[in-house]
């Protein structure tokens, strides 16, 4: 039944378009095919091995999307469906670490919606990831932080109690985008409880978010996000807050940011605070990247807790064959003491306590 969906609104993509431009729409096909061949292991804190160097097919955000517009005169009526959709299956158990639990051609929604746009800004409902995870993405020198080579991996992921991630794409959510005003843009979204307050439980949030971007380059970034009950239990709160400033030229570019993460109930306080610094070299058909980021240690009820902060080290080469396609080499390394987590795209996964680092070579493609 999926497989049939997918062929259908892959074909209607394609020939919608002939029969919409009369009325003023249109529908376009994007998307992303990525993965490469990569070898990683892992440690624990004992020095012993976890898993050894053996070949695995990392699948990363492979993902189509299909967006639509239609010219309402007085604005624009938008949607948007994406979905990832793998290429290559699990690893075999035992052959290494699993890339991802998802089969060939099993479908995961991402950022989709309905919404208006116009000189008003832009209103939308449905999924999507919102400005906190975007702000990042920006200030990565991988393209959409979409592999184990990337700030995501440590960033923000790198959570506390009661949320492991704030940059989760939330399923139900109520967002606006201004118009720019002289390089500004602002944003707001509420996400909903999902499914409606019980036994007192009411997991909403929001998020907060502005961006400056110069004409000479310079950039400014901000966002704060705030998430409810979402540990299960009343009253709690988990918030995050991030800064960054970024540099960029056709030549290079050059960001640095930081984010401090807060939760809070009746039995406890835990905080956090994560930095990190990125950059990218560009020459022709060339590109250098690298990041360096660091968790801090855990204060837990004002008390700083031995072991709980980890370093995460990327660098990279990738070489574009076209406007389309480029060929990447990509090396990683986590030195990690606990509650971490690495790989946000899909990599080798690290287990709390455990190091780890991977060398892949891959091929991204763009449609």
């Amino acid at each position: 039944m999926k497989r049939t969906l997918v062929a259908l609104a892959v074909a209607g993509a394609f020939l919608a378009p002939a029969a919409a431009m009369a009325d003023g729409s249109g529908i376009v096909l994007t998307g992303v095919v990525h993965g490469d061949i990569g070898f990683g292991h892992e440690k624990d804190n004992n020095g012993d091995k976890v898993y050894d160097r053996q070949a695995n097919i990392g699948t990363f955000a492979t993902r189509w999307q299909i967006d639509g517009t239609e010219d309402l005169g007085w604005a624009q009526a938008i949607f948007s469906l994406a979905m990832d959709q793998q290429f290559a299956g699990p690893a075999r158990e035992g052959s290494g670490k699993v890339t991802n639990n998802n089969n060939v051609g099993d479908l995961n929604n991402r950022n989709s919606f309905l919404g208006l746009t116009g000189g008003f800004g832009t209103i939308k409902i449905g999924q999507n990831e919102h400005q906190y995870e975007i702000q990042q993405i920006l200030q990565d020198p991988d393209p959409a932080s979409e592999n184990t080579h990337s700030t995501l991996g440590l960033m923000t992921s790198w959570g506390i109690a009661g949320r492991q991630n704030f940059t989760s794409r939330d399923p139900q959510s109520i967002w606006y985008t201004s118009p720019n005003f002289g390089g500004v843009t602002i944003d707001a979204a509420y996400i909903t409880p999902r499914g409606g307050k019980t036994s007192g439980i009411n997991p909403d949030g929001y998020q907060l978010a502005a961006q400056w971007k110069s004409a000479f380059g310079l950039s400014l970034y901000g966002a704060f996000a705030r998430y409810n009950d979402e540990n299960g239990t009343t009253d709690s709160k988990n918030d995050a807050f991030r800064v960054g400033v970024g540099y960029g030229m056709e030549l290079f570019q050059v960001d640095v940011f930081a984010e401090q993460l807060k939760f809070k109930d009746d039995a406890l306080s835990d905080k956090r605070t994560n930095v990190g610094v990125s950059g990218a070299l560009n020459f022709g058909q060339h590109h250098i990247r690298a990041a360096f980021s660091t968790a801090g240690k855990l204060k837990r009820d004002g008390e700083s807790l031995d072991d709980t902060q980890a370093r995460l080290f990327l660098v990279g080469y990738a070489y574009t064959l076209s406007k389309r396609t480029e060929l990447q080499v990509n090396y990683g390394k986590l030195d990690n003491k606990e509650f971490a987590q690495f790989g946000a795209g899909g990599g080798a996964v690290a287990s709390p306590g455990n190091d780890a680092d991977r060398f892949g070579v891959g091929i991204r493609h763009t449609f």
